[in-house]
């Protein structure tokens, strides 16, 4: 950690970076040349209800070896956040905690994050990918639909499954008692 500031807007910024070192080509194993950092700004898990950004400065390198594929490439770390993610691993956990304990939507998580729906879908799907949904989610299976996933309970023994209404677009959505694809 390099430094911490609030912004006038209440977030809390903290700045990360790694320390310097040498690094091998991902590719050949040759040790990489430093190309400097690149800033990436990553969402947080909010602290006390504070939203949080992290504002890591990636280390870049460039390879000099001659015939090798990769000519640069920058700092990946999993436990920090996945490869073009823009939540961090932590927000992740945090989300599919308040997805498990508090029942909330992605859309409730996205306002408590302050960011758009999309960005916490696109973070939570590598998780739910990759894993078991009954267990992620506490027992909840995930049905997906043309545009629209919903969650049901364990207890419920029928799909909620939502389509656009007839002749509108996008414009709210009509309950159907049991989807085609869970018969």
């Amino acid at each position: 950690m390099a430094g911490v500031e609030r912004r006038g807007d209440g977030v809390l910024v903290i700045d990360a970076e790694s320390p310097p070192g040498p690094v091998g080509c991902p590719e050949c194993g040759v040790v990489a040349e430093s190309a400097g950092r690149k800033v990436l700004v990553l969402t947080d898990a909010p602290m006390g209800g504070t939203p949080v950004r992290v504002r890591w400065r990636k280390r870049r390198w460039r390879c000099r070896q001659d015939g090798c594929g990769v000519r640069s490439f920058t700092e990946q770390n999993p436990a920090v956040a996945a490869a073009n993610k823009a939540l961090t691993a932590r927000a992740v956990a945090w989300a599919v905690a308040q997805m498990r304990r508090e029942n909330a939507s992605v859309r409730g998580v996205a306002r408590q994050l302050r960011v758009a729906w999309r960005t916490v879908w696109r973070g939570l799907t590598l998780d739910l990918g990759h894993a078991d949904s009954s267990t992620m989610l506490g027992g909840a299976r995930i049905q997906g639909w043309p545009g629209r996933t919903t969650r049901t309970s364990s207890v419920a023994e029928r799909w909620t499954c939502t389509s656009p209404r007839p002749g509108r677009r996008s414009r709210g959505s009509r309950r159907i008692s049991a989807c085609p694809a869970a018969r």
